[in-house]
């Protein structure tokens, strides 16, 4: 039993720092184009699995729906997350109460059609190159631990005149929103140095009281590539009922280089693009992961890692947000790579 365990052990560890988790089959995508309406209808073991359409102006997309497949025969409870029922959502609603905030959106969410629920939208307007200057998002999104948030959240960016990403304006407009994203407006700014490459990241939570996350980017000399990052994050404190500093993540980058833009910094592979992680929890003062030399760690001292390594490594398919915070990169409203996809 004790060698099941291990060999257990070893085939897990193997398949996260490879990037390779088996979750499965992947649906089969089907593409077809009328006008300007797009449709991707997937097929999973013979079966409807979802729908995206696409709206386009030209070559831009300025809406987004995703279509969940309905089982009739699969009665679903109904998802909630870990805040839901909080004081501290109770906090929020009364903080909501007092805003007048407009819904641009016009979006009704749980319609069926044709044998799809609509659990996702997105509505995109760009500036005169292109960039998105206004995403409105609604729908539904899951994190590990965490749960399922009901998002309705308005998204608008800043560029300077190179068309670098400056600012980010955040507006939550329902308490799920609030609890995900800690603020009900939310500000983040880029500062960027002479040679065009982030240097810090910061974001505003308009919590009460106040609070801010930030990321700093380090550099290998002169040239694009990242040495290390590291963030500090904010998490709700049900406890004190507020925002606060929770984690700082210390990433330091592998031997093959890593650009800050692209998306190479979605690669989660360590000894390749990673060098070293390291989570210090700001709450209890103590270390939580330091895989800098993981591969060095005994057998049992792995052992003693990998229930945070799996958790962390689940969050890592949702892109480096988790440990880079926002990010300079020009938005791309509408990103499906690898494990991640805008509806998600």
């Amino acid at each position: 039993m004790r060698r099941v365990k291990l060999l257990t052990l070893i085939f897990v560890l193997s398949f996260i720092f490879t990037g390779a988790m088996p979750f499965g089959s992947k649906p089969a995508l089907k593409t077809t184009r009328t006008g300007d309406i797009e449709m991707i209808e997937a097929v999973k073991d013979g079966k409807p699995a979802y729908k995206v359409i696409y709206t386009y102006s030209g070559k831009l997309k300025i809406r987004g729906e995703y279509w969940e497949a309905v089982d009739k025969k699969e009665k679903k409870k109904a998802e909630t997350n870990i805040f839901a029922g909080t004081a501290m959502a109770k906090k929020y609603e009364q903080l909501l109460a007092g805003k007048n905030t407009i819904d641009q959106a016009n979006v009704q969410l749980d319609i069926e059609k044709d044998g799809y629920v609509l659990k996702n939208v997105r509505i995109v307007q760009y500036n005169d190159k292109e960039n998105p200057v206004l995403v409105l998002a609604r729908g539904y999104t899951s994190y590990p631990v965490l749960g399922v948030f009901n998002i309705k959240t308005d998204f608008s960016y800043t560029y300077d005149q190179e068309g670098k990403l400056t600012e980010i304006k955040e507006t939550n407009m329902n308490v799920d929103s609030l609890l995900l994203n800690m603020g009900v407006g939310n500000i983040t700014k880029v500062t960027w140095d002479d040679k065009k490459r982030p240097v810090a990241v910061k974001k505003e939570i308009g919590s009460v009281p106040p609070a801010v996350e930030a990321t700093t980017y380090t550099y290998e000399g002169t040239t694009e590539n990242m040495q290390k990052t590291v963030y500090q994050k904010c998490d709700i404190d049900l406890q004190k009922l507020s925002v606060t500093p929770s984690k700082t993540i210390t990433i330091e980058y592998g031997k093959e280089d890593v650009p800050w833009s692209g998306m190479k910094k979605y690669e989660f592979e360590m000894g390749k693009t990673i060098k070293s992680i390291k989570i210090y929890d700001e709450i209890n003062r103590r270390e939580v992961i330091n895989i800098a030399n993981f591969l060095k760690l005994s057998i049992i001292e792995k052992a003693k890692l990998s229930k945070n390594i799996y958790d962390m490594y689940k969050n890592e398919q949702l892109g480096p947000r988790w440990r880079m915070g926002d990010m300079a990169d020009t938005p791309v409203p509408f990103m499906v790579y690898k494990d991640y996809a805008w509806w998600n």
